[in-house]
């Protein structure tokens, strides 16, 4: 696959989509463990496409690559090139966002909390953020780390309570409490669920899997009750 983008790329080295094949040179050579080759075709982004507004989705693919190798120290410093660098480009919150993750897999909890005041402070009116923070929580939520995970699903089905995360948020929310124990805080987060959620299409489907969970932790009676 890299060889074939080398291929076009030297072929069309003025094309459009030139970007995108030095990506994909990038990320073959991330899964080759050539940091050498994936360090020079980032390095040749950074010098020859700079001003394209697809820079910042590059390298993020790239680093996203590493992240999938579990090679997350790699990721992370990619991944702040991009927001030191290119902070205003379109997808540039992503990276933010790709910081934070790569920190909480790497038991940075430190770097995890300056990440997201940055993630905060400088991207809080992005389009993104409901879908970005509501990663960030899963991913807590995947390392045992519960409680901060439903905080910010909470964060997310308060702050923006019009959009699609903020639904599957308030289920994930009700679902911690459920881990967590506290029968009365997932009753009353499944209430909130729904009434607020009333009339939406996805309400169904978002309740029965409130119900699974119920059933699959042998809480039978809850989960009928849901169900019901």
């Amino acid at each position: 696959a890299g060889q074939v983008c080398h291929d076009v790329l030297a072929a069309q080295p003025g094309h459009a989509q030139a970007i995108w094949l030095k990506m994909g040179i990038a990320i073959a050579n991330a899964h080759l463990n050539n940091d050498e080759a994936v360090n020079s075709a980032i390095q040749n982004i950074i010098a020859q496409n700079a001003a394209d507004d697809r820079a910042a989705e590059a390298l993020g693919q790239t680093a996203w690559a590493y992240r999938k190798l579990n090679q997350q120290a790699k990721a992370r410093k990619v991944y702040q090139y991009v927001v030191d660098n290119w902070p205003k480009k379109d997808r540039a919150i992503f990276s933010q966002r790709g910081i934070i993750l790569c920190s909480i897999a790497l038991g940075d909890y430190g770097g995890v909390e300056a990440g997201m005041q940055k993630l905060f402070a400088d991207y809080a009116g992005s389009k993104y953020m409901p879908e970005i923070v509501r990663n960030i929580a899963g991913e807590y939520y995947r390392k045992g780390k519960v409680a901060e995970a439903s905080g910010l699903h909470q964060y997310v089905a308060d702050k923006y309570p019009k959009s699609l995360e903020a639904l599957w948020s308030q289920r994930d929310v009700a679902l911690c409490c459920i881990d967590a124990g506290n029968e009365e805080a997932a009753a009353a987060a499944l209430e909130k669920l729904a009434t607020g959620f009333a009339g939406h299409a996805q309400l169904p489907e978002v309740l029965a899997d409130a119900g699974e969970y119920y059933r699959k932790k042998g809480n039978l009676q809850n989960a009928r009750q849901v169900h019901q």
